[in-house]
């Protein structure tokens, strides 16, 4: 099962919130859960929504992209930013924020996709291979909202935010063998996962 980014787009412009939220639709692989115009209720949308990411425009009425971005960061779970604008000169200030992306006003279609390719190797490692529009087939006798595992590269398990702890911890142990021969091809079982650090 795909687990699409969930975003929110900060844009005081209107048709240019919603040719991005058409272009982050396009990819397949992001969700955008909410919109602001300003910096004020985009703070806001992103303290109650939690999303994974914003697309932030820099050049905001009022308090500036910049200064908004300084906020979300205090949030109890900071998203990842991805800056739009129509300023080239404002780079060095995003990037001093640990933006994901920079992308420029018009926005190019491939530029927005190789900037969600960005958000998904910070957010989902495991996840950012080929596209769900080339992932596995569909298998027609799947119960639906059920996954089938075939254990083919590039078939992973979703993990859920709570269990990725546990998950470290398990592999914080495996580590605690003291042995390299396993490296990456110890198997793992899910019950044995769910078993140790619980």
């Amino acid at each position: 099962m795909w687990i699409r980014i969930r975003a929110v787009i900060i844009e005081d412009e209107s048709l240019a919130a919603e040719y991005l939220a058409a272009l982050l639709d396009d990819t397949c692989r992001v969700e955008v859960v909410g919109t602001a115009a300003e910096s004020e209720s985009g703070l806001r949308l992103c303290a109650e929504l939690r999303p994974d990411a914003v697309f932030l425009d820099i050049n905001l009425p009022g308090k500036d992209g910049v200064s908004l971005a300084t906020q979300l960061a205090m949030l109890p779970q900071p998203p990842r930013l991805v800056f739009t604008t129509g300023n080239a000169g404002r780079a060095t200030d995003a990037f001093r924020l640990d933006a994901v992306d920079y992308l420029l006003k018009p926005l190019d279609p491939e530029q927005v996709t190789e900037a969600v390719n960005r958000l998904l190797a910070y957010l989902r490692p495991f996840e950012s291979g080929p596209s769900p529009l080339s992932a596995r087939r569909v298998d027609s006798t799947a119960t639906p909202g059920k996954m089938r595992f075939t254990g083919s590269d590039g078939d992973l398990l979703p993990v859920k935010d709570v269990d990725r702890d546990r998950i470290r911890r398990c592999c914080d142990g495996i580590g605690a063998l003291g042995s390299t021969r396993y490296g990456r091809s110890l198997p793992l079982t899910i019950p044995w996962l769910f078993s140790c650090g619980g």
